[in-house]
């Protein structure tokens, strides 16, 4: 027993020591032990460090300049939608191109905010925990931030992807989009079952699903299957609905086939607008309006 605890105080020590070894590290721009973007590459400078240093500079590969730039300067103009440009730049969706837009790295940052606390259950499972405030957030000016004369390095890229203006303007558009447009004027604006439909079993709303990174087909789901899964994470028990998946452009097309039978033929119409003008809530409205009208002549 002895032998054991103090193997786990050894560990934990070690723990420990790796950890402020680590952020003594992450406090030296040059040194890169985390993951980079994608675009974003360290080379090791072992002309001056040794073969087995991790001290070195920056530099933007060829994919930032093909995809990112572009994509900064596409969404600036204002005259395209994030899924057209997306997909026009090889984007795995529309949700990929605004988290690399956000990315300070291309304007020569690199930024720690945020942080995960990994835990483990007496079955060794995993437990990612959501992300939540660093303690120690650390907002560095790289060789790239045009910042910062290098002089180990010579000749060595100095010099932001995108300028700090046109980043922040990107900012602004994404911050405008997201307050002023649903999902439904982005992703699924090119199905029509979307914000109408309701699952026949439960009554919930019906929901698209589109994955286009395996290039999964667009799909209507109910969203009681949301609740399902947050009932599962929470422990409780989980109640299914049944509701089958649908392919969401099969049922396009029989919305489509069904509203040209209905509003081709004319009796029907004829039968359906008297039906609504002789019921409760129409007449209502058509006294509110006569109403209304009738104090605009008075004043």
């Amino acid at each position: 027993m002895n032998t054991f605890e103090e193997s786990v105080s050894e560990r934990n020590r070690t723990f420990r020591r790796t950890n402020r070894a680590k952020e003594r590290m992450l406090r030296d721009w040059r040194t890169s032990v985390t993951r980079l973007p994608k675009g974003v590459e360290h080379k090791k400078d072992e002309r001056h460090f040794g073969p087995r240093t991790k001290r070195g500079h920056y530099e933007y590969t060829e994919w930032a300049y093909e995809h990112v730039l572009p994509a900064f300067q596409r969404v600036a103009e204002r005259k395209e939608s994030m899924l057209t440009i997306a997909r026009d730049l090889g984007f795995e969706r529309e949700t990929s191109l605004r988290t690399a837009l956000q990315n300070r790295w291309w304007t020569g940052y690199r930024v720690r905010d945020k942080k995960r606390i990994v835990t483990y259950d007496k079955m060794g499972n995993k437990i990612v925990s959501p992300r939540q405030q660093h303690e120690n957030p650390i907002e560095q000016a790289t060789n790239l931030s045009g910042l910062i004369d290098n002089q180990l390095f010579p000749g060595e890229p100095n010099e932001p992807l995108v300028p700090v203006k046109l980043f922040n303007t990107v900012q602004d558009v994404l911050k405008a989009n997201k307050e002023h447009h649903s999902h439904n004027d982005s992703n699924t604006q090119e199905f029509l079952g979307t914000d109408f439909l309701r699952c026949g079993i439960c009554g919930s709303k019906i929901l698209l699903k589109y994955d286009r990174r395996r290039g999964q087909p667009a799909v209507y789901v109910c969203s009681s299957y949301q609740k399902n899964w947050m009932r599962k994470k929470r422990g409780e028990k989980a109640i299914s609905c049944g509701f089958k998946r649908l392919r969401a452009i099969a049922v396009d097309q029989a919305i489509t086939k069904a509203a040209t039978v209905y509003l081709t033929d004319i009796p029907f119409l004829t039968e359906t607008i008297s039906k609504a003008q002789s019921s409760d809530e129409a007449q209502a409205r058509q006294q509110d309006l006569v109403w209304q009208s009738g104090g605009w002549m008075r004043r």
